[in-house]
């Protein structure tokens, strides 16, 4: 139904006054269609003509399949609603304003272009469309050549692909008219909401896409461009919400292909593959014969046992832990974890078995955005994602059962993402979950759908470098592969060197759904969809029956799993229909892979030269940063545990310059061997690249020797002789030296260079000219500062709007540190103000530094900085109010909001083991986290004799008095409110857990395990009234552990802690340990605004910032309080 504001009928002034002249078409599908311009104009013969044939061929060209009379005049007559109104009468108008707008449609204003197609603006009054209606729409921007050419300028310096009528545009008109409008224009559609509301969403969310770069770009260049883009419905092209997806695709496809879209900055033909058909032939191939995988499924499948879905229940506990406990990795300071999203993660990851074994389980990637947010399940086809594997599934599903009606059985497909949390960085979090989960239901096939989670499978999910290029993992797509579900548990077992043979798993890899998301969708990579589907299908259908069949006869009913994996890769190997699908699988994937090498140039523009080398850049760093260096001396015991480690993990970037094959001999000869503190991987890497000179009779330095060859050498044979190589090598040497100092090479000067390269770390930052940094279309501000008390250097990248940077030769920016956040002031004593900050937040609100990415930099910084005035003036406290939905309190004081962590954190329950045995021997510093724990248990339990607690929830009025007293939570809060403790940085995270015992009880537990010998039972509380609750008994020894059990001072007594603003440091204690900082960056665009330009304003507005000197540096807030 459409909206009652969007008539079918157009209201221009001339408009046709005779109501005779309208009629009521039928459409395919028995759609209705809007009331269209009566098809007796001598205008519309022409005008059809020139479109559908132009559409037809487009739509031939994208590899679309469509029904002919679909792209008809009937078909089509939302497209010519206008002829013979507002373009008039003569023919010759109407057939050239259809021409340019299939051909050259950024020359048309958005007003002659509204007058052809009947588009209207949507704005923020439109009424909501039906909660299932289609709605289509134009986005506009109006851009002149000189603001075209700055943005097609910063796209290929990034590596991003420009259209060629941006190219031919700027080249046309930049000399001749670089004031000419141009409107660069982009097709899109969405579900019950309006154009304008979509569009708002988009420029807050869309960060990445050929659209997120665009805006970014956009804003960049031509802010005003950027915020007069308009969005305009199509106003006849609305669909109801019995329209069949395929409808909906086309619709979209067509006013794509009107405007053709390598005019456009759509990158895709249209539709999320609804439209795709496969060719007869192949429809043939891939429904005789089929796979039996639904019907078996459907016919022997049972619920999972009560005793798997409790321990499914924990894994649904362990992933809202890991959420909780990593704001920042999970972004869940930002997005906190929907109640509903939590329930369908586990509600989508409950299997049935057959046979008492779980057939399959789809691993997918990354939970979108959306159904984040929103708690859709993946096959709900909600997400792209879901959608397109949905379509895939059920087609060959049909295959098997013979009917188009067949409604996809989900439980078959139970899922489960690598991470079910909207942020990708902390891939180890990810692994933890997926391994647990894996290891409860123990599938006997996993269907990889990503690039990733696929890599990490073939790494027996240990890490990700399983795989390593596009190019291979296509060579493996599609293929059916052993491999084991081991975690952190086997890793640390040293005396079991091989997989346990009860944890094997066949794993086949599928192409990510959303793979060129942002190409052409050609057909060759559809089919590379249908052969892995089809061959999960079929593989799926044999693991079913061989289930089924193993377990008949047995006491238990339960097939054994290795049996099943045996009888199932005989099947296979023996089966002429598995081999059939096998050559086809390569056939297909072969045809993708030369399609891509011939058209990959023009239909990826997301990937650019440059920007696929800073990828690869950046993954070459992260390897490095993380290869292991040998432990212990050679021959101990240290390194033989390493060298198990390492060969579990099977990492060939450590095996380069063995011999093939690989053996843990050879491993264990050659790991033993290399010097402590080396790394395994760059040492194999110089030993390989020597090996292979070798291999080939040169010499290992060839490459430098060359640049000296003797006068009388002829070929390459004198590099035999050591006395020439020594000469060599000594011009070479003498070479480096000439005209340096001669300590110009010292280890010293060479690291000075790499590291500073003349960069200027200050003890004070307030007053100092700002430095900006362009780089990658981002304006920065560096804020470099050298922290004396622990004699390093830290950085911190704000990320700024350009419109605050220097604009002329002579222009500066003084830094300031506000109360609020981080100000700008000009050459002229004039404070920038973004729009809705206040005066004490300047550009960038600090509260939001410290929730972003590394804020714990940005805080120390900041507090710093706000300490260094204190003396000259008390700042004053500004409150700020916050409705956003982080978990910081909605009010608060500046001075508590940025209160810097100055020790370490305390653990989790999900803290690896191998940080918990560092962190229990670690001296614990007043600053730490688990400081505060250990003052409370030195205080209540002493060192004489053991004191129990439970971790029952105080709150819960069904317990008795005693065990609410009992719990830790009621003594360790009661601590927690002393006064002493008030400033402590780390108390609220205690308080937290504390209100929290069900879910962060476990928590304090692992972090009394640091300093103090306990041990853990469990208890249950049985109710009169029904129901019960688990819980932890832990007792408490007097015994300490690790570091803890060194002599240490007595403990300190809250009565003795010294007073004052860090009031939580004992004055009898020493230094807090040194915190390793690392640089961080934060994303921030804003609108510079005037400010007052008084002195008084701007001493107001410092707060107590004084004029910026180079003298000695006040107290840092890293320091500890004195008497």
């Amino acid at each position: 139904m459409s909206a009652p504001d969007r008539s079918s009928c157009y209201d221009s002034d001339a408009a046709s006054e005779n109501a005779a002249d309208t009629c009521t078409r039928p459409t395919p599908q028995g759609l209705p269609h809007p009331t269209t311009t009566s098809t007796t104009s001598p205008l519309l013969p022409l005008v059809h003509s020139l479109v559908i044939s132009r559409l037809r061929d487009r739509l031939v060209q994208s590899n679309l399949q469509f029904d002919p009379e679909e792209i008809s005049a009937d078909g089509l007559s939302f497209l010519f609603e206008m002829v013979g109104g507002d373009l008039g009468a003569l023919e010759s108008v109407a057939f050239a304003s259809y021409e340019r707008a299939t051909t050259r449609h950024y020359l048309l204003s958005d007003q002659e272009l509204a007058r052809l197609l009947d588009l209207v603006e949507s704005t923020s009054e439109d009424l909501n469309p039906g909660a299932d209606e289609h709605v289509t729409y134009v986005r506009s921007w109006a851009l002149q050549i000189e603001e075209l050419a700055l943005l097609v300028e910063a796209w290929i310096e990034a590596g991003i692909a420009v259209p060629e009528s941006w190219s031919w545009l700027v080249d046309a008109f930049a000399q001749e008219d670089p004031n000419k409008v141009i409107h660069v224009r982009y097709v899109g559609s969405t579900r019950g909401q309006t154009a304008y509301n979509r569009f708002i969403e988009d420029r807050r969310q869309r960060k990445t896409g050929i659209v997120g770069e665009f805006l970014g770009t956009l804003l960049e260049v031509a802010p005003r461009a950027y915020e007069h883009g308009k969005t305009f419905e199509i106003r006849n092209a609305r669909l109801p919400s019995s329209a069949s997806s395929a409808f909906r695709d086309l619709r979209e496809q067509v006013i794509i292909a009107f405007f053709g879209r390598h005019n456009l900055l759509n990158v895709q033909a249209g539709g999320i593959y609804a439209s795709y058909a496969p060719d007869p032939s192949d429809v043939e191939f891939l429904k005789n014969p089929t796979s039996r995988f639904f019907q078996t499924f459907a016919q022997w499948s049972k619920p999972v046992p009560q005793a798997m879905i409790e321990q499914l229940k924990h894994w649904k506990e362990y992933v809202a832990d890991l959420i909780a406990s990593n704001p920042q990795s999970t972004r869940s300071a930002v997005l906190p974890l929907p109640a509903k999203t939590l329930d369908t993660i586990f509600g989508q990851a409950i299997p049935s078995q057959i046979g008492g074994l779980v057939p399959m389980v789809h691993v997918g990637l990354d939970i979108t955005f959306e159904a984040y947010l929103d708690g859709s399940p993946f096959w709900s086809g909600h997400s792209r994602a879901g959608h397109v594997t949905r379509i895939f599934a059920q087609r060959h599903a049909a295959y098997e059962l013979g009917r188009d009606d067949f409604e996809l059985d989900v439980s078959a497909m139970p899922f489960v993402d690598v991470f079910p949390w909207p942020c990708k960085a902390d891939l180890d979090l990810g692994l933890a979950q997926l391994t647990m989960y894996l290891g409860v239901v123990l599938p006997i096939l996993v269907v990889a759908s990503s690039h990733l989670s696929f890599s990490c499978a073939m790494a027996n999910w240990l890490h990700p470098l399983g795989i390593r290029t596009d190019a291979e993992f296509f060579s493996h797509v599609g293929k059916v592969k052993r491999r084991y579900l081991l975690d952190s548990d086997y890793l640390e077992d040293e005396t079991q060197l091989e997989p346990p043979g009860d944890r094997e798993v066949l794993v086949i890899g599928h192409v990510h759904p959303g793979f060129d998301k942002y190409g052409a969708q050609p057909q060759e990579l559809r089919r590379v969809f249908d052969i892995c589907h089809a061959i999960t299908c079929f593989v799926a259908g044999v693991v079913v029956e061989k289930s089924h069949l193993l377990a008949q006869g047995r006491p238990d009913g339960r097939a054994d799993r290795t049996a099943v994996i045996n009888e199932v890769m005989k099947t296979l190997d023996s089966s002429s229909r598995f081999s059939d699908l096998e050559q086809k699988r390569d056939q297909w994937v072969a045809e993708y892979q030369l399609w891509e090498v011939e058209h990959r140039a023009q239909y990826r523009p997301r990937m650019g030269t440059a920007v696929a080398s800073r990828v690869r850049k950046a993954g070459a760093r992260r390897r490095v940063s993380n290869v292991e260096l040998a432990w212990g001396d050679v021959g101990s015991a240290e390194r033989r545990r390493q060298l198990v480690r390492v060969w579990k993990l099977q990492n060939p970037e450590y095996f380069l310059c063995l011999e093939r094959p690989v053996t843990w001999e050879k491993w264990e000869q050659w790991g033993g061997a290399v010097a402590k503190g080396n790394s395994y991987f760059a040492t194999a890497l110089v030993q390989a690249g020597r090996q292979r000179l070798v291999a080939q009779g040169q010499h290992p330095l060839r490459s430098v020797l060359l640049a000296f060859t003797p006068d009388d050498a002829t070929d390459e044979s004198w590099m035999a002789d050591s006395v020439a190589v020594q000469r060599a090598l000594s011009a070479w040497s003498r070479k480096a030296l000439a005209h340096l100092p001669t300590d110009h090479w010292s280890s010293k000067k060479q690291r000075a260079r790499t590291l500073k390269r003349g960069i200027i770390f200050l003890d004070r930052l307030e007053g100092e000219v700002a430095e900006f940094n362009f780089s990658n279309r981002k304006c920065e501000i560096l804020l470099r500062r050298h922290d004396a008390d622990v004699d390093d250097d830290f950085t911190f990248r704000l990320r700024i709007s350009p419109s605050f940077a220097p604009r002329a030769q002579g222009e500066r920016r003084i830094l300031h540190f506000l109360p609020g956040g981080v100000g700008l002031e000009d050459e002229n004593g004039n404070f920038l103000q973004r729009d809705g900050f206040t005066p004490e937040e300047g550009i960038f609100r600090a509260r939001d530094a410290v929730l972003g990415h590394r804020g714990d930099v940005f805080a120390r910084i900041f507090a710093a900085e706000r300490a260094a005035l204190a003396p000259a003036a008390p700042a004053r406290t500004a409150t700020a109010t916050s409705t956003s939905t982080n978990t910081l309190p909605a009010t608060t004081t500046a001075t508590q909001l940025l209160m810097p962590p100055t020790g370490e954190p305390p653990v989790t329950s999900t803290t690896r083991k191998q940080k918990r045995a560092d962190a229990r021997e670690q001296v614990i510093s007043p600053g730490d986290g688990v400081w505060l724990l250990k003052q409370w248990v030195d205080w209540r339990c002493g060192f004489e004799k053991p004191i129990t607690f439970n971790t029952l929830d105080p709150s819960d009025a069904r317990l008795s008095a005693d065990l609410r007293e009992s719990s830790i939570a009621t003594s360790f809060v009661r601590f927690l409110d002393q006064e002493p403790y008030a400033s402590h940085p780390w108390k609220q995270r205690w308080l937290d857990w504390c209100n929290d015992m069900k879910l962060k009880g476990k928590n304090i537990v692992a972090n009394l395990e640091l300093f103090r010998l306990i041990q853990c039972r469990t208890g249950r509380v049985n109710f009169r009234a029904g129901g019960m609750i688990d819980y932890r008994i832990i007792t408490i020894f007097p015994q300490q552990v690790g570091a803890s059990a060194r002599p240490a001072a007595p403990p300190t007594s809250p009565s003795l802690l010294v007073s004052g603003p860090r009031s939580f440091v004992p004055a009898t204690t020493s230094r807090p340990s040194r915190t390793t900082l690392a640089p961080a960056s934060r994303s921030d665009s804003a609108v510079a605004g005037p400010g007052p330009s008084t002195e008084a304003s701007r001493r107001a507005r410092v707060a107590g910032n004084v004029a910026p000197t180079k003298r000695s540096r006040s107290p840092s807030p890293f320091e500890e309080s004195s008497p």
